[in-house]
């Protein structure tokens, strides 16, 4: 979690004079927690010894997706999200912490998206033990959780676009699932629950899971293991199955201008609704979510170019056989001036054949392309403007474009 802008000033602008107010006002709220610990150290330490704050307002605007291109949690948009958020940090003492953050999207509700305690053993040694709801520690965008961090808009497809796969229901056989190609925004299956609702993506950094954490080392090196809750593609506060994911991640970076990363996990995704009906047609059996993910940047002057790719593997009781995907995109970002940049972004999720008689993808290939450009109007207020079109092989509506505007402000 990106923390400490605390104790930086915020020119004091028309424009910010609202946020500045929030700010305080759950500043001023903690710090009648933080008193008395702070009373009892030397009076030359301020707030920000013991509290560390941050805190994001994003809004983005474009036409609605009727194609459901971009659609991630409580079917909102990307392309269509007020999102506000408040990051605290609260330090007991200099090996143990508490941290949460406070979120909400389109003022739809108001949660808790991340809140842990964070251990650090042994003094003098990268190592940090993570309990709750924590970050995930799988591949690289999703450690770019803040709309800052994000050079364009949209997000990559693996990490957004809704498939066809259910945790709570599954097609009794291949004509279902075909009937459901490109229509992850919308299923309906006739094993489990036959309410319609959206699919699962590739991974859902959108929430974040419960469990535990191990990270050790920094650089060059680092290692992040996690046993959490639910899945990549579905992050669960309170477990719906009696499995648990198990994933990990290498991050290595030998130089200041080149990073790579691996990652790993597998997690049981099926809840026990679908397990239920699952025996009763004497096809039970754990399912799971197998993914490995690549990852690496490399920066070199006013350029910086990533790119990251996911396999993904749903296991499968009712169909005779197991559903792959790879999803993979490069970005770059070039900076025109000082405060000024522009960015592209190509992308690609593509699906398993089903072999049969008659093979067919057992979801729509998907193809994107985003590009845009940044302004930074104060160091601590961004706005952007991006292009997107999209393609897809299937569906009632195969391809759309959009314009999209957004703003961000931080702290």
């Amino acid at each position: 979690m990106r923390l400490g802008a605390g104790r930086r000033r915020v020119c004091a602008t028309p424009w910010i004079a609202g946020f500045r107010f929030a700010r305080w006002t759950a500043i001023g709220l903690l710090s009648a927690f933080v008193a008395p610990a702070h009373a009892q150290e030397s009076s030359d330490r301020d707030l920000g010894d013991y509290l560390l704050y941050g805190g994001q307002v994003a809004g983005s605007f474009a036409k609605h997706d009727i194609g459901y291109f971009n659609q991630i949690d409580y079917l909102s948009s990307t392309l269509r999200l007020f999102r506000a958020n408040l990051q605290l940090e609260l330090r007991v003492s200099e090996r143990f912490a508490v941290l949460t953050e406070i979120r909400t999207d389109n003022f739809e509700r108001v949660e808790a998206y991340a809140w842990y305690a964070r251990i650090s053993p042994w003094r003098g040694r990268v190592v940090d033990i993570q309990v709750g709801r924590v970050p995930p520690v799988f591949g690289a965008f999703s450690r770019r959780r803040y709309e800052a961090d994000n050079p364009l808009i949209g997000y990559p497809l693996g990490y957004q676009y809704a498939t066809n796969i259910r945790p709570d229901a599954a097609p009794a056989g291949l004509a279902e699932l075909r009937d459901m190609r490109a229509r992850g925004a919308k299923t309906r299956y006739s094993v489990g629950n036959r309410e319609v609702a959206p699919g699962l993506s590739l991974f859902n950094p959108i929430r974040w899971d419960t469990g535990i954490q191990l990270r050790v080392g920094d650089r060059p090196v680092e290692l992040a293991l996690a046993l959490t809750q639910g899945t990549l593609g579905n992050p669960r506060v309170s477990d719906d199955n009696p499995g648990k994911q198990l994933a990990g991640r290498v991050r290595v970076e030998p130089t200041p201008h080149f990073v790579w990363g691996v990652s790993g996990s597998r997690g049981r995704y099926d809840t026990r609704e679908l397990q239920g009906a699952l025996v009763a047609r004497g096809q039970g059996g754990a399912l799971f979510q197998t993914a490995f993910g690549v990852d690496g940047e490399i920066s070199a002057g006013d350029w910086i170019l990533r790119s990251e790719a996911i396999w993904s593997r749903w296991d499968s009781a009712t169909l005779a056989t197991d559903l792959d995907s790879v999803a993979a995109f490069v970005e770059a970002r070039y900076k025109i001036r000082p405060g000024l940049y522009a960015a592209a972004r190509l992308d690609h999720l593509t699906f398993g054949r089903v072999d049969v008689s008659e093979p067919f993808r057992w979801d729509a290939p998907v193809s994107r392309i985003e590009t845009g450009v940044g302004y930074y109007w104060h160091r601590q207020f961004l706005t952007k403007l991006s292009f997107q079109h999209n393609e897809r092989d299937g569906g009632r509506r195969s391809s759309d474009s959009f314009v999209a505007v957004q703003a961000v402000f931080w702290f």
